[in-house]
């Protein structure tokens, strides 16, 4: 929004919301208790999948291709950019075994969920700058 692109503005809020509702219906539906092995953090929701891995699947590379799309410098060096974003999400994913309160398939289903919500976004998104070029 502070540089004018209202279009992606909605399109990241549109994705956090999607994601915090497909995550938190999935949760009550599937009923996955989380590990109870001394977790060194207490979790009170249900464990698949993992809305921080799979939040972090989604935003971070929204994110960066907000950022290559709208920055020059940052264009020419996307393979980075998208380095970056998978390397932040894939921390947030161990530090949530780590942690104790998700188990891996919970983080990969997490992962999962987020990159499809990203690659439907990207494609939306590339698909209506196509339209509203025509």
């Amino acid at each position: 929004f502070f540089y004018r692109k209202t279009w992606d503005g909605l399109l990241m809020l549109l994705v956090f919301g999607a994601d915090r509702l497909l995550n938190k219906v999935l949760k009550e539906w599937i009923e996955r208790v989380r590990p109870d092995f001394a977790p060194l953090v207490h979790e009170s929701s249900f464990s698949f999948p993992s809305g921080h891995s799979m939040n972090a699947a989604c935003v971070y590379p929204v994110i960066a291709y907000f950022l290559v799309k709208h920055l020059p410098f940052l264009s020419k060096h996307k393979k980075i950019v998208y380095t970056i974003a998978g390397l932040i999400t894939v921390l947030v994913g161990i530090s949530r075994v780590y942690l104790g309160v998700h188990f891996v398939t919970d983080v990969l289903g997490g992962f999962s969920l987020g990159l499809l919500l990203f690659f439907l976004v990207k494609g939306f998104d590339e698909k209506m700058k196509r339209i509203r070029q025509k």
